[in-house]
């Protein structure tokens, strides 16, 4: 609960948030961008996360449109990850947001693929935007 009030409170102060519903937006303007340019496999089972926490069956189903097939992340089926952090408000009113994603790695001798990188949006009349991403660190 104190994870869900934190990003409430982020993004309350970055957008004014009247709703619940609001707190995920900024969430699935980042996985709708992260389809739609880079994604690179998002045919396979994902587990989504917020603030280490999956997110709610109700975004789950506003993503259906996106082809992802989102499981929870004790799923066994998971087989790709993309945990979304913190979002953090610049000076200029960007929202800087560190998000990652990374293939699971199951069995002898695999070595497990990912990437860390920020991604700097607004909130503007029709929702959020994705402006710029940096980072790209692979592991």
């Amino acid at each position: 609960m104190r994870l869900f009030l934190a990003w409430s409170l982020v993004v309350a102060t970055a957008v004014c948030a009247e709703s619940p519903a609001e707190d995920y937006g900024l969430a699935e303007a980042l996985i709708r961008y992260e389809v739609s340019n880079t994604l690179s496999d998002s045919h396979s089972n994902i587990c989504i996360s917020v603030l280490g926490r999956d997110i709610p069956p109700g975004v789950v189903k506003h993503l259906n449109d996106t082809g992802l097939t989102i499981v929870s992340s004790g799923d066994p089926a998971c087989e790709t990850s993309m945990p979304i952090g913190e979002p953090r408000v610049q000076s200029d009113g960007t929202v800087e947001v560190p998000y990652g994603y990374y293939a699971h790695c199951l069995g002898d001798g695999c070595v497990t693929q990912g990437k860390m990188m920020f991604a700097y949006m607004r909130h503007e009349k029709d929702g959020w935007r994705v402006l710029r991403l940096q980072g790209g660190v692979s592991f």
